[in-house]
Order: structure tokens, then sequence, then C-alpha cells
């Protein structure tokens, strides 16, 4: 009885040292369940660089899995980054890739400063149309920040270019 016991705990105790035990922040971050909570990201390709808006809920449960923001960005971007692009493929590595990183956080209409103009319209709108009170928006913070990453894709996709129409 003791052995099982002591084998069942050293079972446990590798499936929870292993990344299986934990949540899944990559594959939650764009999940319909994930959007509906925390906001939508959003990846928008330059020619030499990459701007990546992330809810911050989503940067937490990845901070709480273990993981640094440059390898959020790295794997998000391996996971959710548009390979074919004719800006910027991801398809190949790129050492030294700059990433702009902004957050989103949930907001309601309550919290909006009076300051900012169209957000008040949109409230002053939305709550003449109305009875069931404020939603909840998302909004990204006007501030950003600027990471350096040696990003290198761990799969290749075929990219085909259409070919141009003849008449």
């Amino acid at each position: 009885m003791k052995l099982v016991l002591s084998a069942a705990a050293l079972a446990l105790a590798t499936f929870v040292g292993s990344g299986l035990a934990r949540a899944d922040w990559l594959g939650d971050a764009w999940s319909e369940e994930s959007v509906r909570r925390n906001g939508n990201p959003a990846i928008t390709i330059h020619r030499d660089s990459i701007h990546v808006v992330l809810p911050a809920a989503t940067l937490r449960q990845a901070y709480d899995e273990g993981a640094t923001t440059e390898r959020v960005l790295s794997e998000f971007l391996e996971r959710y980054g548009q390979r074919c692009s004719s800006l910027l493929k991801l398809n190949a590595p790129h050492p030294n890739l700059k990433v702009r990183l902004s957050l989103q956080t949930r907001t309601s209409f309550d919290e909006i400063s009076e300051d900012d103009e169209v957000l008040t319209a949109l409230k002053t709108e939305y709550l003449k149309r109305t009875e069931t009170g404020s939603p909840v928006l998302f909004t990204t913070s006007p501030g950003h920040f600027d990471y350096t990453i040696n990003y290198v894709p761990k799969r290749q996709v075929r990219c085909v270019t259409p070919e141009m129409p003849t008449s």
C-alpha cells in the first residue's frame, strides 16, 4: 500500500511540475471566452517592427505560468502572427525584432473620463438606446513598451501568391 501511494504521489508531483498541469495562457489568449472577458488581442505588422496589443489579464496569466514578457511576445507571434505578410515574413527568423507592446484593460462606461469626447458621446448614444445599463469596453493604454526579441519560427508554412489575372 505504501509503495502504491508513493508511486501515485511521484506521478502526481511529476504531472504538477510539468507544463501539462498549468493553464494554457497561449491557447486561451484568443479564445472566445477570453475575448469576451478580457478583450481582443491584435497584431499589426510594419516593415521593420510589430505592434502587439494584449489584454493585461492574458499577460498576467502568462506571468503566473512563469513566462517572461519576451517569451510571451515570441510565443504569441509564433502562434498567431501573419506568416505570409508582404511587409515582414514571420516564416523566417528575425534577430533583434522590434516589438511594441500595448496593454488592453476592461473598462466600464462609468469609468470614462468626461474629458474623452469620443467615448463620452458613444456612452451618451448607447444609453439613449438601451435600458440594460452600461456595457463593458476594452481600452488600450495610451502608453506602450518597446522590446527587442530574437524571433525564430518553430514551424514553416507555405506561402502562395495568387497569379495576376489575365484578360
